[in-house]
């Protein structure tokens, strides 16, 4: 009984409800996303704080539901908090070969409850194990490749070559094998086609099995006539010249590489693609938009780590056009970065102006004087590789507006927006005006003030008469009629 009571008076007693917290995962594969939890608890309004990271993780921003973010940057601010809302803070992890430890960190944060009170969070820490992900290493058997050797309608003959493969490719020394002839034609290297003209090989071959080369030729003289007719008088004078002929452009219908996403175009004549080192050739096809077209390229190519630059040549006969296709071949260990989606910016700065910037607020009013035409401005993307323009900042008027339009890796657009709202000439020089009429009444109020003083008339001399007791008929001109006058 005694055991009962216990237990229903603990359950009494007040609990401490979690109603805030961090969580980070204590490990990670290399180039793989970190996910850090904000847990807001009950009855939350706002949430604010800082967040700090090594230098070699990249962070993603602040994602999930029930919130407005109105954060910048690594300075977090959270409004409208609802419930139980999800919260997510986003890194990338960076390509490690072994395993370190990066520091994530939450710091200054502080939260407001349903009833307006503002609670500090203490500073958290948390350490995330970065490790390389498991290669699985292929041994191949060592392979005795066979090269013959095809004049492709020329005259020549030509010994079997054969290499020993190392990791699957070996090389092919093309130096000593013969010179095809053939009338007309201008020998131009062994390739893997039939159909190939100036993308032979002269030197090396890297063979990944055996093959047979043909002999690629380009036709000697390779030009066309054109006639131009020129009209004199009533007689026809013509000539003839022999020019090459540029005016026409062969395309390619389609490009692919097997294994591969390439955003073709029949416009667009330079490629690049990455591989990672476990690709070791790639398988290539290419077809011509119209037929009669010859398309010259290797079919299957043997890459190298680093850059491959592979031509694709389209010829007629008489006209060629170029199409190239860089493919890079990364080192071992290195990962495939996905190209960022981030046009944010980092920071906009007006010279002279504080418009209270925001990277998730793309809209902004400014209020200018009446003679101000041109604003510095300066931007910073929050991703390094994302690129902006800055259009309207000179010649400005009413009704201006200052875009920064900014393209991320991938080519995702985002356009921060500043419009302009200019003064009149009175609104720029009201307080001038004010300055120089207070100034006019001021002089005003003085000049009454002394003009007043001026009118003030000073008190005469004051003349006294007094009469005399003893009347005479006869005395001084200054006693007469029994009047004696004083002087004061």
């Amino acid at each position: 009984m005694k055991k009962y009571l216990l237990f229903a008076f603990l359950l009494l007693l007040p609990c401490k409800v979690l109603a805030f917290a961090f969580d980070c995962p204590s490990s990670v594969t290399s180039g793989e996303e970190i996910r850090c939890t904000i847990i807001p608890g009950d009855n939350l309004n706002k949430i604010n704080g800082n967040v700090g990271f090594d230098d070699a993780l990249v962070f993603y921003g602040i994602s999930g539901s029930g919130f407005t973010n109105v954060s910048s940057g690594t300075s977090v601010t959270l409004n409208s908090v609802k419930t139980n809302a999800e919260i997510y803070l986003k890194f990338k992890a960076p390509s490690v070969t072994t395993k370190k430890e990066y520091a994530i960190t939450f710091t200054n944060f502080s939260y407001v409850t349903g009833d307006n009170r503002t609670n500090l969070y203490e500073a958290k820490l948390f350490k995330v194990n970065v490790v390389p992900k498991t290669t699985t290493t292929t041994t191949t058997k060592a392979s005795v490749f066979k090269i013959t050797f095809d004049a492709n309608g020329g005259t020549g003959t030509f010994n079997e070559l054969s290499c020993t493969s190392k990791n699957g490719v070996c090389n092919v020394d093309l130096s000593s094998v013969g010179v095809p002839v053939k009338d007309g034609f201008t020998f131009n290297g062994w390739g893997t086609v039939r159909s190939c003209t100036t993308s032979g090989n002269k030197n090396v071959y890297k063979a990944k099995k055996s093959t047979t080369l043909y002999a690629c030729y380009t036709k000697n003289g390779d030009t066309t006539t054109t006639t131009t007719t020129t009209k004199v008088t009533t007689t026809t004078k013509t000539t003839s010249t022999t020019t090459a002929k540029t005016d026409i452009k062969l395309y390619l219908k389609d490009l692919s590489v097997e294994g591969q996403n390439i955003d073709f175009s029949k416009f667009k004549t330079n490629y690049e693609i990455k591989v990672l080192y476990e690709v070791e050739s790639i398988k290539i096809n290419a077809e011509a938009a119209s037929e009669g077209i010859n398309t010259d390229y290797q079919n299957e190519v043997n890459l190298e780590v680093g850059e491959n630059e592979i031509p694709i040549t389209l010829s007629d006969g008489t006209t060629s056009s170029v199409y190239t296709l860089k493919v890079i071949r990364l080192k071992e260990g290195e990962e495939i970065k996905d190209a960022s989606n981030d046009a944010t910016l980092k920071s906009l700065v007006l010279t002279g102006y504080n418009i209270g910037f925001n990277s998730t607020v793309t809209s902004y009013e400014l209020t200018v004087k009446y003679n101000v035409s041109n604003i510095e401005v300066k931007a910073t993307p929050n991703d390094e590789n994302a690129k902006f323009v800055i259009t309207g900042n000179s010649d400005i008027a009413n009704g201006s507006v200052i875009k920064v339009d900014v393209q991320a890796e991938d080519g995702t657009l985002m356009s921060y927006k500043i419009n302009i709202v200019k003064q009149n000439f009175f609104q720029t020089y009201k307080n001038y005006f004010l300055m120089g009429a207070g100034a006019v009444l001021l002089i005003l109020i003085i000049l009454i003030i002394v003009d007043k003083k001026k009118k003030v008339k000073k008190i005469p001399k004051t003349t006294v008469v007094k009469k005399s007791s003893n009347i005479k008929s006869s005395g001084s001109s200054n006693k007469s009629n029994g009047v004696e006058v004083l002087k004061m």
